[in-house]
Parts: C-alpha cells; sequence; structure tokens
C-alpha cells in the first residue's frame, strides 16, 4: 500500500474519510486544533475554484473575476484516518458555532 507524507504524517491514501469541507478558512484551522488537541492526525486539502482547469482554460480565464469576492474561490478540505473518523466527527460536531 502506498504512503503519503503530508504534513509529517503518514496516511494511507485509500484510508481517509473526509470530516470537514467547506469556505472558511478560520474553520479549518480551528478543526485541524480541535484535532490535534485530541491527538487524532489529519491531512488538509485546499482548491482553487477559481484555478479550476475547464474545457477552455480556467474558471477565472473564462468568467473573469467572478468568484473573486464571493468567498467560495478555495475550498478547504479536512481528511483522518477511517478508524479516527467517528470520533473526529463527534468533536467536529460539538464544537460551538461562531
Amino acid at each position: 500500500m502506498q504512503v503519503v507524507s503530508i504534513e509529517g504524517l503518514d496516511m494511507f491514501i485509500f484510508n481517509k474519510s473526509e470530516v470537514y469541507f467547506g469556505f472558511s478558512v478560520k474553520d479549518q484551522a480551528e478543526i485541524k486544533d480541535i484535532l490535534s488537541c485530541e491527538h487524532i492526525p489529519c491531512q488538509t486539502k485546499v482548491e482553487d475554484l477559481a484555478a479550476k482547469w475547464m474545457t477552455h482554460g480556467t474558471t477565472r480565464g473564462n468568467f473573469g473575476n467572478f468568484l473573486s469576492n464571493s468567498g467560495i474561490e478555495k475550498q478547504y478540505h479536512v481528511y483522518v484516518k477511517r478508524s479516527d473518523y467517528d470520533k473526529a466527527k463527534q468533536l467536529i460536531d460539538s464544537r460551538p458555532l461562531n
């Protein structure tokens, strides 16, 4: 099985589950802190939706700055090992909403 090392963590490519995706870097950082305090390793991913390739160029190239002020140009993902999913999801769902 292939191992990927991200931010010093070794996680198996097919042994992860997504516990968060959204458009708030603040929420992503808060979730990473919660998981870190509970010693749950996590992996993060940031997708730049405006730079995503379409059939003829990028979204930004085709539609201009349509997404630039909407707050949805970047999508944040947090993944944990499948064995930690239930505990991580419970911690994330029980956090106070801002």
